[in-house]
């Protein structure tokens, strides 16, 4: 689905397309910021895009922190919901970071999701 979601939100060719997979991440546990790279790389991978990042509000790489994104790059929040972090955190991290590109709405608020998670329920 976050194949989808930034294939349907291009507005240039992939190779010159640059991806910012904002997620919260964790001090506690290593385990979130590696999934998540681990979904930036396969969106990388997938679609072929100049540079995929995944950053974060809660460690480093920080959102915060994040230089050169221009005004056609995306961000897509790795979030279940448009709640404060994604309504809130993310927007001023990227304003912080003088990002001039394009939000787009949290990963699980998409209307596919019921779907996916049906579809994988069925397969168990």
């Amino acid at each position: 689905l976050a194949v989808t979601l930034v294939r349907e939100a291009m507005r240039l060719p992939a190779d010159q397309t640059d991806l910012i997979l904002a997620a919260h991440g964790s001090g506690r546990s290593a385990a979130p910021s590696v999934i998540a790279a681990s979904v930036a790389q396969h969106i990388r991978r997938s679609l072929g895009l100049r540079r995929v990042v995944a950053a974060f509000i809660d460690q480093s790489p920080r959102l915060a922190d994040l230089e050169a994104f221009g005004p056609d790059a995306l961000c897509l929040p790795y979030f279940a919901a448009n709640g404060g972090h994604v309504a809130d955190d993310i927007p001023a991290a990227l304003h912080e970071a003088g990002f001039g590109g394009r939000l787009l709405p949290a990963l699980g608020a998409d209307r596919r999701v019921a779907a996916v998670i049906a579809k994988t329920l069925q397969t168990q």
